[in-house]
């Protein structure tokens, strides 16, 4: 097997470099390159994200491994590296696309808070659109892992859901029933508007309903406007050695994420621990999550105030949802389960005529 990484640090390339049982090749690349590329990009029509990452160097050196041997199989790894298909040689041919993202960016363009990103999403959402049609198109399988991104009579598609290295599942704790938990990368752009959201719209009601009530936004590289959130009741982590305590001893875990394709990780986390979820009706549907099952959803501020609540004042029955959510998400996102999913798809494409 041979792997070739992109790597954006020496950090990254090291990580990379580890990987065992196969022939690794990783192409460092730089960001600034990158950002020129797409700059570059909004004259030719290309897509933004292909072009952040499709440098000469990354082609020259599948064009050369490729010259010194064939592959019975190449498998391409989301839309950025999905635009290298024809460049690999090989026998057949599997992208994981893990979700459409041109969908992420008509999100934005319609509802993104900051008017930048709804400048990007208008231009990038119908050149990523275009883009996935054409590796579509050219691959033998394309996976997503979302079931409703599967497109019915498309023979091509296949469910393979995501792996993740979930956080250690311990005993649920008892003495923090009023600690509420967001967890989530504080720079990526989707979850800052769903904190701020939250903050400006949701936690004010709660605070007042429940003045002993806190809440924990947990995750790397928090931005200015979300440090600045930090105050009594709220507290803001930054990076954390392990999400599992958080999971573990919260209350509830929220999901309010509004702008978002595939499955939202965070949700899958937070029921494979065992932490009642209140989630958007968004992040739900496309996980296959059903409300009043396996988590709680909410939409609206007064929706989300009611469900916490609910979740709050009756914990025998928030156990009774955290357990039910607990053991579909081991159903689903086991790692033998997704390998056994990966397996029966790359069996099917080196068996088929």
């Amino acid at each position: 097997m041979h792997v070739v990484v992109v790597a954006w640090s020496a950090a990254e390339e090291e990580k990379a470099s580890d990987l065992p049982g196969a022939t690794v090749r990783v192409v460092r690349q730089s960001k600034w390159r990158g950002i020129a590329r797409a700059g570059a990009a909004l004259v030719t029509g290309r897509s933004l994200q292909q072009a952040f990452v499709g440098s000469r160097a990354l082609r020259r050196l599948l064009v050369g491994i490729g010259e010194a041997q064939s592959f019975d199989l190449a498998y391409l790894n989301v839309i950025r590296s999905a635009q290298l298909v024809d460049v690999v040689a090989a026998t057949r041919t599997i992208v994981d696309l893990d979700e459409f993202r041109s969908a992420y960016y008509a999100q934005v363009a319609e509802r993104s808070a900051s008017p930048l990103s709804r400048v990007v999403g208008r231009i990038e959402a119908p050149r990523m659109r275009r883009a996935e049609a054409q590796i579509i198109e050219r691959v033998d399988r394309y996976l997503v892992s979302s079931p409703v991104d599967v497109v019915p009579g498309d023979e091509r598609a296949r469910l393979v859901r995501s792996p993740h290295q979930m956080p250690e599942v311990g005993d649920r704790q008892s003495d923090h029933r009023d600690e509420m938990i967001f967890v989530g990368r504080m720079s990526y752009s989707a979850n800052v508007e769903a904190v701020e959201w939250f903050a400006n719209k949701v936690w004010p009601d709660l605070a007042r309903r429940r003045p002993e009530m806190t809440w924990s936004v947990v995750g790397a590289d928090p931005v200015r406007s979300i440090r600045a959130l930090s105050s009594q009741g709220i507290a803001v982590t930054g990076r954390v050695p392990s999400v599992a305590e958080f999971y573990r001893r919260c209350a509830v875990a929220i999901v309010p994420v509004t702008l978002a394709t595939g499955v939202q990780m965070k949700l899958i986390e937070a029921l494979y621990i065992g932490a009642p979820v209140v989630a958007s009706r968004l992040a739900a549907d496309q996980a296959g999550v059903v409300d009043g099952v396996h988590c709680l959803t909410a939409d609206t501020p007064e929706e989300w105030v009611s469900a916490v609540e609910r979740v709050l004042s009756d914990p025998v029955a928030a156990a009774h949802v955290a357990r039910s959510g607990q053991a579909w998400a081991r159903a689903n996102y086991e790692s033998g389960v997704i390998s056994a999913a990966l397996d029966a798809v790359i069996n099917e494409v080196s068996w088929a005529d």
